[in-house]
């Protein structure tokens, strides 16, 4: 479903072509694994790492 009224995310991703969000099936993998790639950097980054700090063996996980 879509929350703003459109077409569903679904349909975006299956719809490729000239006039569609997306030019072909290697762009819409593309954009995924882009995705998930900077969402798993910032999960290590920010959301795991700075908390520990900048050196894991000396991290004070009391």
């Amino acid at each position: 479903t879509s929350f703003n009224g459109g077409d569903s995310f679904s349909n975006i991703l299956k719809s490729q072509g000239a006039g569609q969000a997306f030019a072909s099936q290697g762009a819409v993998l593309e954009e995924l694994i882009n995705a998930m790639t900077g969402i798993a950097d910032e999960v290590g980054n920010a959301k795991i790492a700075e908390p520990f700090g900048a050196n894991i063996g000396a991290a004070d996980v009391s």
